[in-house]
């Protein structure tokens, strides 16, 4: 489990247009395939818009380069 914060960045999350987001990332193993899990949350208290569209890709692109570099 490992949490983190955006206090600033590009686009929909940068400080003046979303504020409050934490994500969460958890790894389960999947014991009966010995396969990994991943759960990647995020939540913010207040947004311009936009901030699932601008965080979506980027989730799948390391998720995807994860399951690559470890699969």
């Amino acid at each position: 489990l490992f949490r983190y914060r955006i206090d600033d960045g590009p686009g929909a999350v940068a400080k003046d247009k979303v504020q409050g987001y934490v994500a969460e990332v958890r790894v389960f193993p999947v014991t009966d395939t010995n396969a990994t899990f991943v759960l990647w949350t995020s939540g913010w208290k207040s947004s311009a818009g936009g901030v699932e569209d601008f965080c979506n890709p980027i989730y799948q692109a390391i998720l995807t380069d994860l399951k690559k570099t470890l699969g």
